[in-house]
């Protein structure tokens, strides 16, 4: 039940984001990560699943979670009629193009809590 939440909040913030600038859109996600300070890491992990990977260092956790993110878009086939004006005739046009997105989230737990959050990438927001 806690993912479905999870899911429906973060497509709750997609649907608000497509009217917002990139300005909103960074402060916004900023301040969902950031609402993760302060949670045991086992909420974490509850909520988020498993992780991509994580890396141990100097009494910290470093927790990554990674996500790529393909689209493909196409223009519309320019279409005339053909012989005895029928559909389809000749079709000319068209192009598909692919584009391909990154986000990489990392959580700082130190003793057993997350103490900060932190993201790079084009996919995130």
């Amino acid at each position: 039940m806690k993912k479905i939440s999870s899911v429906l909040a973060v497509l709750g913030l997609l649907v608000l984001s497509a009217c917002q600038s990139f300005e909103e859109r960074q402060a916004a996600y900023n301040t969902q990560l950031n609402q993760w300070v302060g949670a045991p890491e086992s909420t974490l992990i509850a909520n988020w699943g498993a992780p991509t990977n994580f890396y141990d260092s100097q009494g910290s956790r470093y927790i990554t979670y990674r996500t790529t993110k393909v689209e493909t878009s196409s223009t519309p086939v320019n279409c005339y009629p053909g012989t005895f004006n029928r559909w389809p005739g000749n079709c000319y046009g068209g192009d598909v193009r692919t584009s391909q997105s990154f986000c990489q989230v990392t959580f700082e737990i130190r003793g057993g809590v997350v103490r900060r959050a932190f993201y790079s990438g084009d996919g995130c927001f």
